[in-house]
C-alpha cells in the first residue's frame, strides 16, 4: 500500500498511548497487545493526530531533523505503513 501525502492519519480508536521517558507505549485493548515506540516513532505516532496530513508530518519533522526531506518522507511512509498493519493508526481521509 502506498501512503499518500494528502492522507490524514489518526490513532486507532481502540488504542491508548502514554509517553514514558523517551518511549511511547501504545496499548490495543481489543487485541490485548502493547507496542513500545522509540523517540522518533513516538513522535510520528503522536503527529498522526487526525488533523495533520502526511505531508504536514514530513514538513514538521524536516524542521527538527538534519536529514534530506526525501529520506524523512520515506521513513514516515514506511513507519505509517507498519503502524497501519499493526492496527495502531488508521486513515481518516
Amino acid at each position: 500500500m502506498k501512503i499518500e501525502g494528502t492522507w490524514i492519519l489518526a490513532p486507532n480508536e481502540a488504542c491508548a498511548h502514554q509517553q514514558i521517558d523517551d518511549e511511547t507505549v501504545v496499548v490495543q485493548a481489543d487485541r490485548g497487545t502493547a507496542s513500545v515506540l522509540n523517540t522518533i516513532g513516538g513522535q510520528i505516532f503522536s503527529l498522526c493526530d487526525g488533523k495533520a496530513s502526511v505531508d504536514e508530518i514530513v514538513d514538521q519533522l524536516d524542521l527538527e531533523y538534519d536529514l534530506e526531506k526525501s529520506e524523512i518522507r520515506q521513513q514516515v511512509e514506511q513507519f505509517a505503513q507498519d503502524l497501519m498493519k499493526q492496527g495502531l493508526i488508521r486513515r481518516l481521509s
